[in-house]
């Protein structure tokens, strides 16, 4: 196996906001909320902007944003703002230049990532990571041309992905409309 990094080693870890008491939630605020079911299909501009009573975290561009429990869903921030990230969340933050931050994201999406993720993570039910154990993460370490690579290939298949699911649902659509408007029943007599 090659080199590898171990995840304390070459990022910063911090927990997002614990809240002593059942959130309440205004809308109509200034202060974007962040939730781990937020992660998937992750975009800054589909986040709400809430009256809450709770400190803002200063999150920067390529900042990785990390769900603790169950499926570890991670999402890369695009713009870099004043957010409020629950203790759900762990805030990864790559130091130095031998990670790309993408890459990173990469690895803790795919199967592989999941898997080392599972390995440390503690609970049976719905699995969760301590920040001490996250810390322990083993990643691959290959030269930067090669993890530009493997993120460019990633951003491939997602492309890939997302317009197979597009077609798919398409013609599920299609297939309901006809079956709907009867031109099923129609065409077998």
């Amino acid at each position: 196996m090659g080199s590898m990094f171990v995840l304390s080693e070459i990022a910063t870890i911090t927990s997002g906001y614990t809240f002593r008491s059942a959130l309440s939630i205004l809308p109509a605020g200034d202060k974007p909320l962040i939730r781990p079911s937020d992660l998937d299909n992750y975009n800054e501009e589909n986040l709400g902007n809430y009256q809450l009573d709770a400190p803002t975290i200063h999150l920067d561009r390529d900042d990785i944003l990390l769900s603790i429990k169950g499926k570890f869903r991670a999402a890369l921030v695009k713009c870099a703002g004043e957010y409020v990230v629950p203790s759900s969340i762990f805030v990864i933050k790559a130091k130095g230049d031998d990670i790309l931050a993408p890459y990173l994201l990469t690895f803790l999406n795919s199967r592989t990532g999941q898997s080392a993720l599972a390995l440390v993570a503690r609970g049976s039910n719905i699995p969760a990571l301590s920040k001490s154990a996250l810390g322990t993460l083993k990643i691959p370490n290959p030269a930067i041309d090669m993890q530009k690579l493997v993120v460019e290939i990633a951003e491939y298949t997602n492309e890939y992905k997302r317009l197979t699911d597009e077609k798919i649902n398409a013609m599920d659509g299609l297939i309901n409309r006809l079956m709907k408007e009867g031109k099923i029943n129609e065409s077998n007599n």
